[in-house]
């Protein structure tokens, strides 16, 4: 791998990294040179099938812990112990994540909250606690896992939409407010991607690589990419004029990843880890 793409002698922690995004976004930076992983999962149950999968796939610095994303005592407490077992924080990815697939008027209030909390919430809550410390160093690197949902909207998925959104905006902010201490923050916004909390929900179908939004749930006509909608007096929405081309970048901080879709998914199912 090219010297420029090389992550010798950093330490990376990225949240829910037992399994799926997370754990083949640890395999990718130990390929390219990253001297520690660290990781975290919600119990520890989980912790120990994540270090499983790291034994199993060969990776032998890397360091687990048992943490709930969600609490701020909790995760200031974390960073305090990974500076003082492993090292300083080079690189944070804030990968943990869930879905509740539910319509927004038959969601309880507490479970559009829930989402709120995990995929929002908690990435403020864990790059503040690391950004003193890399401010005091100026230097560092937050990659926020984001989604297709950031841009778009698709029934079922009002809080995680909602969630994602704010997440995008999170990174653009934390790119403005923090840049001048030599720190970067990027969004990836995937795709469905195949992991156990996806595969019962993932037919065979393809999609393009950028779903547009929906007002309901109709049946649309499916447009070229690039093509322009007709106007119409009765038109609900303020959508662009112009489609997203498949397989492009969504803005100059985004990566869109296509990959098999579905008709149907569970209610509640993890995402991005």
């Amino acid at each position: 791998m090219s010297n420029i793409f090389s992550l010798e002698g950093k330490n990376a922690w990225i949240t829910g990294a037992s399994y799926g995004i997370g754990f083949n976004i640890a395999k990718a930076f130990v390929a390219a040179g990253a001297k520690n992983i660290i990781f975290n999962d919600i119990n520890e149950a989980a912790l120990e099938r994540g270090l499983a999968n790291y034994k199993e796939a060969g990776i032998e610095n890397v360091h687990g812990y048992v943490c709930d994303v969600t609490d701020e005592v909790a995760v200031k407490a974390l960073v305090e112990k990974i500076h003082a077992e492993v090292g300083q924080i080079d690189i944070l990815v804030n990968n943990a994540g869930i879905i509740k697939r539910i319509p927004m008027h038959e969601m309880k209030r507490e479970e559009f909250q829930q989402v709120i909390d995990v995929d929002l919430v908690a990435p403020y809550i864990v790059s503040s606690a690391v950004l003193p410390e890399m401010m005091e160093r100026r230097e560092g690197k937050i990659i926020n896992i984001c989604s297709m949902m950031s841009e778009l909207g698709r029934e079922t998925v009002s809080a995680y939409a909602a969630a994602k959104g704010g997440l995008k905006m999170l990174t653009r902010n934390i790119c403005s407010e923090y840049g001048e201490y030599n720190i970067q923050c990027n969004g990836i916004g995937p795709g469905y991607i195949a992991t156990p909390q996806t595969a019962r929900s993932v037919s065979a179908r393809a999609t393009a690589a950028a779903i547009r939004s929906t007002v309901s749930s109709a049946p649309r006509h499916q447009r070229d990419a690039g093509s322009t909608r007709p106007n119409s007096a009765d038109r609900r929405c303020s959508s662009p004029r112009t489609l997203p081309m498949p397989s492009t970048a969504m803005s100059s901080m985004w990566t869109v990843v296509s990959s098999p879709t579905s008709e149907s998914s569970p209610n509640n199912d993890l995402s991005g880890c």
